[in-house]
This record gives C-alpha cells, structure tokens and sequence, in this order.
C-alpha cells in the first residue's frame, strides 16, 4: 500500500458535481490472519468465507479498497485471499500487486534476490494520459465513425414498442446472470480452445440476442479497453484503473 500510491486512493462522489479520486498520504490496510491448521471441512469453510466476503461491500471515502486474508491451512501451506473494488485496479495491475507480494516474501524468508525499481505512480500515469488527450479531436472522430446512428439501440429490459426515447437519453437497467462452476469451466475452455477472450463471446451473444429482440441490423454497444497501450504512456509497474 506504501508502495503503490493507487491502493491508497479513495473516490468522493456525493453532494459535489464531478467526482474526485483523492490519495491519501497514509492509510492501514485491512489484514486478517486465520488458523485453519486444525479446522475439519476445510474446503466447505473456505467457499463459505469467499462467498461471505464477495458480500462485504467497500466504502469508496474509506481507502483503501482492498482486503488481505491469510490463511493458515496446513504447517507448509497458506491461502491468500484478496479482496479489491473494481473502481482500483485493473486486471493487469492483480499480477504486479500478486508479483511484488510473493518476491518479497521469498526475498525475506529464503534470502531470495529481489530488488524492485520505484514503481511509475498512478498519478504519473493520469497527467500523461492528460497530456495527449485532445477532447475536441475525439468529438470530431466520434462523431465522424458513428455517422448514421440516430438512436439509440434498446435493451431487452425496454418496452420496444415505446418511442418516446429520446435522443442521447440515459438509461440504467441491471440484469444478472447466473451458472454453475461446470459450464463457467466449458465457457473458458471453450474460449482458450477458439483463442478468443470470454468477453468476446459474450458481447458476440449479446449482439445476437439484441438483432432477435429488436428486429435491427445496425446496432451499437460501447466498451472500455485496456489503456497500457496507448502510445507515450509508460505503464510498466504501475497499479491502477488503466482503460
């Protein structure tokens, strides 16, 4: 947490007009170490506490947004859980923070060699991605690109009989969607097996069902994308929300 200046981070969004990402200069992590070394059930005890734990929701004005259990499974062994707010990090940023844990406890219990750089901050990164961002040169290219959508596309959740919509008006619906660990484990081997990403497929899926719903040819759906890639912006070791 010290390190990474993004675990540190907490998001203010209530009673102001824009939202704020403010990183504190110091903050205590939550950590909670558990003996499990002489505890039957093990494996039953363990989905109940990961299912327990997904149900603990994070305060955004209380960083940080992350959780750390340790847990004493066997004399030789140790489960690690770790709990974050989507809003942190990204999925690449869970392999450098995952990195930097297990190096650093080699280093102190085997006497290991590991001597990490300073870690580019996520501040760092912002002021970049900042500095290259030209709003009125993306207006015009967006605007260019979806030349030809003049309304919105409806969601299954809408009354498509209703046309009342409006032109760039907001709609927030929620649906969930529900499998059992057998299909989740054909899903991605159906998804390594076609060399394509479970979101693919999904957003493959979700188009199919929106052309049968909606009886439309042309339909537009955004997304977020990774932003490591983009060009002038150095990413190497840095923990945050990078799209």
């Amino acid at each position: 947490v010290e390190r990474y200046d993004a675990l540190r981070t907490g998001v203010f969004y209530q009673n102001i007009a824009k939202p704020l990402q403010v990183t504190f200069k110091n903050c205590t992590p939550e950590i909670e170490i558990l003996d499990w070394r002489n505890v039957d059930n093990k494996s039953e005890k363990l989905r109940a506490t990961i299912a327990s734990r997904r149900r603990q929701n994070f305060d955004l004005n209380h960083p940080p947004l992350l959780r750390i259990c340790f847990i004493e499974y066997e004399d030789h062994k140790v489960k690690l859980l770790i709990e974050s707010h989507h809003i942190l990090m990204d999925g690449w940023s869970n392999g450098i923070l995952l990195k930097y844990i297990f190096n650093t406890y080699s280093k102190k219990v085997y006497q290991t060699e590991f001597h990490p750089g300073p870690p580019i901050l996520y501040r760092d990164y912002v002021d970049q991605l900042n500095s290259i961002q030209d709003q009125d040169q993306e207006k015009i290219f967006w605007e260019e690109h979806l030349k030809g959508f003049d309304e919105i596309t409806p969601f299954p959740l809408e009354n498509l009989e209703n046309r009342a919509l409006k032109k760039n008006a907001a709609i927030q619906k929620e649906t969930k969607l529900y499998c059992n660990l057998t299909d989740a484990r054909e899903f991605m081997a159906f998804s390594q097996s076609q060399r394509i990403t479970p979101n693919t497929i999904t957003l493959a899926a979700f188009f199919i069902l929106l052309h049968k719903l909606t009886k439309k040819s042309d339909l537009l759906n955004g997304g977020i994308r990774s932003g490591r890639s983009l060009r002038g912006i150095d990413t190497k070791d840095s923990v945050g929300l990078h799209v």
